[in-house]
């Protein structure tokens, strides 16, 4: 139960980095726009952005992976307080 724990930890500081990373790229693609930001700035957002989304789905595997065979051993009955994700 201790992964499950760290686990959720994770999804919620990922969760906040991805957050942070899609405002960077939306602050970006719109000083792209007005000509004050070049294109690889852009990318390098996106390129963020998506490492951060990716990291993201990653937790959430890894949480899933150690959540079903847990629920498994205790007959199916197991259920995280707060919700899974």
């Amino acid at each position: 139960m201790f992964a499950l724990h760290r686990h959720q930890r994770a999804i919620k500081q990922a969760a906040l980095a991805e957050d942070a990373t899609r405002k960077v790229l939306v602050l970006a693609r719109q000083h792209f726009l007005v000509g004050e930001a070049n294109f690889l700035q852009v990318q390098d957002a996106e390129r963020s952005s998506l490492a951060a989304e990716n990291s993201l789905a990653l937790d959430r595997r890894n949480l899933a992976i150690d959540y079903v065979p847990l629920n498994i051993a205790l007959g199916g009955i197991y259920r995280p307080a707060g919700g899974l994700m």
